[in-house]
């Protein structure tokens, strides 16, 4: 394994694209499926580290400016 480039998972879109590659990679017999069902099982501890870290502050930022603009239709529409 020497001379691997090191992946970074930073968002669970991340883990989604290599997930992905790994399976074309055993479909095309590049990856022995013990190898890729490890590697499967430390991608979903990554996922679930996610989850548990909650959602990051940009998702937090879209949320409230979503909230926001919400808020100013009702105020156009008279709902509020």
């Amino acid at each position: 394994m020497a001379g691997k480039k090191a992946i970074r998972f930073t968002h669970p879109r991340d883990v989604q694209k290599f997930l992905g590659k790994l399976i074309n990679e055993v479909r095309r017999g590049e990856t022995e499926p013990a190898s890729a069902s490890k590697q499967g099982y430390l991608a979903n501890m990554m996922l679930d580290a996610f989850k548990q870290a909650g959602p990051d502050e940009s998702q937090v930022d879209a949320a409230k400016d979503i909230h926001a603009r919400l808020e100013k239709m009702d105020d156009v529409d008279g709902l509020n």
